[in-house]
């Protein structure tokens, strides 16, 4: 049996085995975008210590929509340079409705995003 470990959610103690991810302590859970750990964020993937402090982010509050976008920025950004190489990303600061795209080259536009393409590339799994 493996050794078990103590982590503390939503005010109650759960008893997991050593290794859980915090992805698996809110396994089914598919609005949880990432986790508060000890007042940290961490991604899903993120292995839980003994007595940690975790709770779940979603969309609905702000940190979990500032990773969900950031995250979407990632995917659009592999998508323009899936169709223009070229393309050189900036880093922008993220702002309060949406995607940063003002440090795009003049050269790279949008209007090629309307038409369906019939190969469309395969989107990443998770970042």
């Amino acid at each position: 049996m493996a050794a078990q470990i103590t982590v503390h959610v939503a005010g109650s103690e759960r008893s997991v085995p050593e290794q859980t991810t915090a992805g698996e302590l809110f396994e089914g859970e598919r609005g949880v975008l990432v986790a508060r750990v000890d007042g940290e964020l961490r991604d899903l993937a993120h292995v839980l210590a003994d007595g940690d402090v975790v709770e779940p982010v979603t969309a609905a509050e702000q940190d979990g929509l500032d990773v969900l976008r950031h995250s979407a920025a990632h995917v659009l950004a592999q998508a323009v340079q899936e169709v223009h190489p070229e393309a050189r990303l900036g880093i922008g600061p993220p702002i309060r409705d949406g995607v940063d795209h003002s440090s795009r080259p003049a050269s790279v536009t949008f209007p090629y995003l309307s038409p369906p393409n019939p190969d469309p590339p395969a989107l990443p799994e998770h970042h």
